[in-house]
């Protein structure tokens, strides 16, 4: 997952080298850069004279000195990395106080620039879960030439029919096929009434003199009817598009060696209802098999749990599902004795890879609970701290347990599943990374005497893609953006893993139990990767 691979090609022709660096959440990349080589060297049969034959000789001496300082060379390359941003065409997606209808002839438009790399994606914000019988929805995308009719005169690059959809409509691009340009998406809709034409918000957009100042290289312009305006009656939506960007310095030491053998190694889970649990054991039966069900029903001695699980609906956040004591992990240790969390399919993985250690999971979630409302740092409201304090108070149970059996209690991972809660709002959701990066903070230094030699791996799980999210890419896109600043730091695509939520539980909120079963795995690797 944070494997490097390193291809050189040195002192050819010409000398060219890329730097490739791969892990969960990102693509690195380097810059090529080509150095200057001898290219021509005279032949001893040309050496006529003895001014030729002193050039040839220099140029050999040349040769070998290049040679000689490769490694030289080789440091004196900028590594850069493959980021993935995602750019919104509205600036609060909660104010619609323009609600106009999409009937007839209307449209919506919004220009924009890709300013260099490739567009990955192209999402838009819908109201309805189903389109009207007598309307359809179609979005085009053309190549912008700066000419709003002009450009709309060509053929579009992509055509989307929409029939329905649940809050977000994403169009997916494969690598290379959006390159760096100026892009036109329109919609359009072929509504007769404005009653069937009901089918989109729209609301206000970024005005000239409130652009942020990262923002200009992208010259978002909005179009109503073919006609630019200034604000109001826009799409709402966004793009993401892949990039290069400078490797961040990374604030924490990479360190080898491993703790001592008696260390007992503890993982903390947390999050919303997805790291609660809201799998059902019933399906997992049906989905997995008699053998695999009857194993993950036993339980794994060798990986023991200390749970509260809980949700907000509960007063007082009082948990409706708990251990007082570590107990080996098995099903029906979620948001009841009917449901299972992540923590399966990891106590599956490490018993596997580890089956001669113990590993001790501390595990406090609440379902529903947003990290605005919950594990919120970065303002000053003592209520947006409760899931924090809570989560500590478990921590600290958990340390002071283990303590008390004679064993040396260090957090080797913090793993968190969360975010869903936080997707409904763009402006909540662009402020993810910097709540992200304010708990990992505050956990890793409160924590810091129990931190595991090499300090505590922060392993994040991305929100699913199921339509449930409104603007799960852009808290995604922060946790990508968390994941790049430290070797400590990872992050799960759960989306590019498959992991689906779409058909064995009662919602599409919470992953299927196959997927719950494959998301504590992939938790799992990530851990493993953290302590090897």
């Amino acid at each position: 997952m944070k494997s490097i691979k390193l291809l050189s090609l040195a002192l050819a022709i010409l000398l060219s080298l890329s730097l490739f660096a791969c892990d969960s959440a990102n693509v690195s990349e380097t810059s090529d850069i080509t150095d200057s080589v001898i290219t021509d060297t005279e032949t001893a049969s040309k050496a006529q004279s003895e001014t030729q034959a002193q050039e040839t000789e220099e140029a050999s001496t040349a040769a070998v000195t290049e040679t000689e300082t490769e490694t030289e060379i080789v440091t004196e390359y900028v590594e850069k990395e493959a980021a993935e941003d995602f750019v919104s065409f509205s600036n609060n997606t909660t104010s619609f106080t323009a609600e106009k209808k999409l009937s007839g002839n209307a449209s919506y438009a919004t220009s924009f620039t890709i300013p260099d790399g490739y567009m990955t994606s192209l999402s838009l914000f819908l109201e309805t879960n189903k389109v009207p019988t007598k309307t359809q929805l179609v979005i085009r995308i053309y190549k912008f030439d700066g000419n709003y009719e002009s450009s709309v005169q060509e053929r579009p690059l992509r055509t989307e029919y929409v029939d329905s959809v649940i809050k977000t409509y994403t169009i997916w691009f494969g690598r290379n096929k959006m390159p760096a340009g100026d892009y036109l998406v329109e919609l359009s809709s072929t509504a007769e009434t404005e009653e069937d034409a009901d089918a989109i918000r729209v609301g206000t957009v970024w005005l000239p003199n409130t652009l942020p100042e990262e923002y200009e290289q992208y010259d978002i312009k909005p179009y109503v009817n073919g006609k630019a305006t200034k604000k109001g009656n826009a799409l709402l939506g966004g793009f993401t598009y892949m990039h290069d960007v400078p490797v961040k310095e990374d604030l924490y030491e990479t360190v080898t060696e491993k703790d001592p053998e008696n260390t007992a190694k503890v993982i903390v889970l947390s999050g919303q209802s997805n790291a609660v649990g809201s799998s059902y054991s019933s399906f997992l039966l049906k989905n997995a098999g008699q053998e695999e069900y009857d194993k993950y029903k036993a339980g794994f001695p060798n990986v023991k749990i200390l749970y509260s699980c809980t949700a907000t609906g509960h007063e007082g956040l009082a948990p409706n599902n708990k251990s007082d004591e570590f107990v080996p992990v098995k099903l029906g240790q979620g948001y009841n004795l009917s449901t299972f969390g992540p923590e399966v399919g990891l106590a599956s993985y490490l018993s596997e890879a580890y089956p001669d250690e113990t590993f001790y999971i501390i595990k406090h979630a609440i379902g529903g609970a947003s990290m605005t409302g919950f594990w919120n740092l970065t303002v000053d409201n003592p209520d947006s701290l409760r899931g924090l304090n809570l989560l500590k108070e478990e921590i600290d149970l958990g340390l002071s347990l283990l303590e008390d059996e004679g064993l040396d209690p260090k957090i080797v991972a913090f793993l968190w599943m969360q975010g869903e809660s936080d997707s409904g709002n763009y402006n909540v959701a662009y402020n993810y990374y910097k709540m992200q990066t304010a708990l990992a903070a505050d956990i890793r230094t409160q924590y810091a005497d129990y931190a595991s030699v090499r300090g505590i791996a922060f392993v994040d799980a991305g929100v699913s893609d199921s339509g449930y999210w409104g603007f799960y890419s852009v808290v995604n896109h922060c946790k990508r953006q968390f994941a790049r600043d430290s070797h400590l730091n990872y992050f799960i695509d759960t989306n590019a893993e498959g992991l689906t939520t779409l058909y064995d539980n009662d919602d599409i909120a919470h992953y299927d139990a196959t997927s719950m079963i494959w998301l504590g795995e992939l938790f799992g690797q990530c851990v493993s990767e953290a302590i090897d």
